[in-house]
């Protein structure tokens, strides 16, 4: 997760796990970036940024931090399932990329 927010909101709510935008950010290969900013477009404007110089899948989030807050289930009234399930044949073994817990 990039927080690609201005200063004063990333302070005001800050995402525990987040890591502050900065020029020249790596992707690896292997991993993926979630860009959260002030606006949709600043937002694409850092992934197409990022993409271009990473090998990495890089994704932008529309609706920047409230949307996260709903999809991460910290808005208030909102509900978010406590389960799901993995189809079959589409495990892999080895170490996780990412735990929700």
């Amino acid at each position: 997760m990039i927080d690609a927010r201005s200063e004063g909101p990333r302070k005001q709510n800050p995402i525990s796990f987040a890591v502050a935008h900065r020029e020249g950010m790596v992707v690896s290969a292997s991993s993926f970036a979630i860009i959260i900013a002030d606006t949709d477009q600043r937002a694409l404007e850092i992934a197409r940024a990022l993409a271009a110089s990473n090998p990495g899948r890089i994704f932008a989030v529309k609706g920047g931090f409230a949307t996260w807050q709903q999809l991460s289930g910290n808005a208030e009234g909102t509900t978010m399932p406590r389960g799901f399930t993995i189809p079959s044949n589409t495990c892999e073994q080895g170490k996780p990329l990412q735990e929700f817990k």
